[in-house]
């Protein structure tokens, strides 16, 4: 290896731009931390300098990946919360940022997984299409009890709609 990657001055300096790319959460810094061959003592100096500086904070990262996923990936609540769970972010930063989700935006994306899902499902059993949408948006991180209020809710409109 490298004498420069044995450096931590050198070292924050590649984690800075690593920081820089997107938000990351201390876990993640510590993983790539410690493929470079410098003390502990050093590698929790640079998490500290990080913190100080803010090219790393948790609570942005939290925002911004609870966004994100939602946004993008549509994850619900649950789903979300499991995966910050694992990058070892703390409950109460989560539950800050998952509680700042917009309800009615929430609501509509559930409508419109449901939408998605019904159209690719072939199968004219009512109750099948019901099991196969609620299995599919659940596993996405969305509450069960939740799901099945709007199915219910999406499906008695429509059957309204045949009259």
């Amino acid at each position: 290896m490298s004498k420069s990657n044995s450096d931590p001055k050198v070292v924050l300096e590649k984690i800075q731009k690593y920081c820089l790319f997107q938000d990351r959460c201390q876990s993640e810094v510590a993983k790539k931390l410690a493929s470079f061959p410098i003390s502990v003592e050093d590698k929790e100096a640079i998490i500290n300098q990080l913190i100080d500086d803010r090219f790393l904070d948790e609570e942005r990262f939290t925002e911004t990946f609870i966004r994100s996923k939602f946004n993008q990936n549509r994850w619900g609540k649950l789903k979300i919360k499991m995966a910050l769970q694992a990058k070892g972010v703390g409950n109460r930063i989560i539950d800050k940022w998952i509680d700042s989700l917009d309800e009615e935006k929430y609501i509509d994306c559930i409508n419109y997984l449901i939408q998605q899902k019904k159209r690719s499902i072939k199968s004219d059993n009512p109750l099948e299409v019901k099991h196969k949408v609620a299995n599919y948006i659940i596993g996405k991180g969305f509450e069960s009890e939740l799901v099945w209020q709007q199915i219910s809710h999406f499906f008695n409109n429509e059957f309204e709609n045949y009259d």
